[in-house]
């Protein structure tokens, strides 16, 4: 029996989710409960946690900063819920492909710090890295 105690009962509109995490099957797979009609075979969604709100100097609250957890891709639609795996294409040369992996073309994306000013930084970070029952989930 899958315990659903912790999936939150309202979701924020602010944040405009497409739906949220309610079973995690395997460690392939994820399952949205379905908030939107709008989710298709082939879409890209991002399972993300609300940090803080952003607000300017002034006082003007501009939303709710968000972590992503994963990007994934909607592989199945049903009419209540949808499920999600995380599938990388592999990119490369018809010759790479065919021959040897050691020859395929990867691109690879990197993070780098910026120099910012230390009493500015929040260090926000994460509450939950890891997938969770109840995460949200919208759009890429």
């Amino acid at each position: 029996m899958i315990d659903n105690s912790n999936i939150p009962d309202a979701v924020e509109e602010t944040s405009n989710p497409i739906g949220r995490v309610v079973m995690i099957p395997d460690e392939y797979t994820i399952v949205i409960e379905k908030l939107s009609n709008d989710i298709q075979v082939g879409d890209d969604i991002v399972i993300y946690e609300e940090a803080t709100d952003v607000i300017t100097p002034e006082g003007k609250n501009l939303g709710t900063f968000t972590y992503a957890k994963a990007q994934l891709k909607v592989v199945e639609v049903n009419p209540g819920f949808c499920v999600c795996k995380d599938i990388k294409v592999r990119r490369g040369t018809r010759i790479g492909l065919s021959i040897s992996p050691l020859l395929d073309e990867i691109t690879t994306k990197e993070t780098n710090k910026l120099h910012v000013a230390e009493e500015d930084n929040l260090g926000l970070s994460l509450k939950y890295p890891k997938i969770r029952i109840g995460d949200l989930a919208r759009f890429l």
